[in-house]
């Protein structure tokens, strides 16, 4: 992986307020897009999928949004920015992503922790 290049590393979900606290930066300043002063690890909850989240921070997670992902640049990005920095990684195959195959123009497919962190090819276990 280049580290100057933004990739999703974890499905996420924001913090409800009353959960949220910034602490030390502790990001490398190098691969920051910008000069935010935090991370956003600190106003989220990882986890290899949505669902896992859910079931362990449900009282903690603001799941109005419908949940987004982390970046190797500690930023929270929604569903829609996500597919998008896992298709320009490659990260992702659009023929074989759960929203792929609703895309029509002007449709901006959303990316699902399935695609990143559970995909493979269904034919190659038959």
């Amino acid at each position: 992986m280049d580290r100057n290049k933004e990739y999703i590393i974890a499905a996420a979900y924001k913090l409800k307020p009353e959960f949220v606290t910034k602490s030390v930066v502790y990001k490398d300043k190098t691969v920051r897009l910008n000069d935010e002063d935090y991370d956003d690890i600190n106003t989220i909850e990882i986890g290899r999928c949505h669902a896992d989240i859910i079931h362990r921070h449900k009282d903690r997670i603001d799941q109005k949004d419908g949940g987004g992902f982390y970046t190797n640049f500690g930023r929270y990005v929604d569903r829609r920015e996500a597919y998008q920095i896992a298709l320009a990684n490659e990260q992702i195959e659009p023929s074989k992503t759960c929203d792929g195959a609703e895309c029509y123009e002007g449709y901006k497919p959303r990316l699902f922790s399935e695609d990143v962190f559970w995909s493979y090819d269904i034919s190659e276990n038959k």
